[in-house]
């Protein structure tokens, strides 16, 4: 699971532009919309980026695209968290602390490939 300092964290007024850029900095594929308290409040993936940028609409706020109530918690099985990564289908899903409700990771496709490796 990527931590904090590898997490694209964004403020709903960013652009998309931003979100790309800075997801390109990270070599990210998901960046995280927060509060000012590291609350989730959405993701950007890069198929809404690629999307946006057909749409020239790179200049539109993070929050008028995102996608909200796609997470998982800290503590889910790694079971659920597997099914909730491929459901989502945006390569990354973030994580949740159980109980400050704050962003604490983001899971994706290459951790799962750890997880199953070990198994």
């Amino acid at each position: 699971m990527k931590r904090e300092s590898k997490i694209v964290m964004l403020q709903p007024k960013a652009t998309i532009q931003e979100a790309a850029n800075r997801m390109q900095d990270l070599q990210q594929t998901i960046a995280v919309v927060v509060d000012q308290n590291s609350h989730l409040l959405g993701l950007i993936s890069q198929e809404h980026i690629f999307i946006a940028k057909a749409r020239d609409e790179m200049d539109f706020k993070v929050s008028s695209k995102m996608v909200r109530n796609v997470f998982i918690t800290s503590g889910c099985p790694s079971n659920e968290a597997q099914e909730a990564l491929i459901d989502c289908g945006y390569g990354g899903i973030p994580v949740i602390d159980e109980d400050t409700d704050q962003v604490v990771g983001v899971l994706n496709s290459s951790d799962l490939r750890a997880v199953l490796t070990d198994d």
